[in-house]
């Protein structure tokens, strides 16, 4: 995982070349890969360019995220950093 940021690699220790191999051994195997993904999605810091987290902001144009009573996100602390949680349990992309 790239800085807490799910369905993203660390380049540095695995990347995708190196994946691709071990997935390839473990198929050659009859072996199966199961990611796990947590649902809290990390949550930018506003004040950063750089820190700009694609799928993060596709789940807030989808307005997947839990929202507070007053309409704001609601943020929860879970790693190193803020997060917000899908609605995983919702029928629809609103919570």
């Amino acid at each position: 995982m790239n800085q807490y940021r799910d369905f993203e690699n660390d380049h540095n220790s695995w990347g995708y070349e190196k994946a691709a191999e071990f997935l390839g051994r473990l198929h050659e195997n009859g072996q199966h890969f199961v990611p796990i993904v947590d649902s809290a999605i990390y949550v930018p810091n506003p004040s950063n360019a750089s820190d700009a987290y694609a799928t993060y902001d596709r789940g807030l144009e989808a307005n997947a995220y839990m929202m507070n009573p007053d309409g704001s996100l609601y943020i929860g602390d879970v790693w190193p950093g803020y997060t917000g949680s899908s609605c995983a349990l919702s029928t629809t992309t609103s919570c």
